[in-house]
């Protein structure tokens, strides 16, 4: 019995440790991330090293991003956004009841 405990104890903070780092997030509208254009719905964000992977269904985007610590938690999830309605792009993911926001590299135009 102890051997199972322990050995379910294991597997629950395996899970817990791999959920740390992904996070369910609501597009309202079409977006641009890394170059990207996104269809409005729900995505999965994980972050694998210096990615960020968006998964909606069978849309899957991979794009350059960082995680970023704050002092103080966000009360909600929120994205930051730039350019106008029509060329949305997200420049950030806040993550609400967390101190993380994930922060999407900028990317050039081309001949720069």
């Amino acid at each position: 019995m102890t051997k199972f405990v322990i050995a379910f104890a294991t597997v629950a903070l395996a899970f817990a440790s791999a959920a740390n780092n992904r996070y369910t997030v609501q597009i309202s509208s079409p977006s641009e991330v890394g170059g990207q254009v996104i269809k409005p719905g729900s995505y999965t964000v994980e972050m694998k090293d210096n990615h960020a992977v968006l998964k909606s269904g069978k849309e899957v985007i991979e794009v350059n991003a960082r995680v970023e610590n704050q002092d103080k938690k966000y009360s909600d999830t929120s994205i930051r956004y730039t350019g106008d309605e029509a060329n949305k792009k997200i420049d950030e993911i806040r993550i609400g009841g967390t101190t993380t926001k994930i922060v999407f590299a900028k990317t050039q135009a081309a001949g720069n």
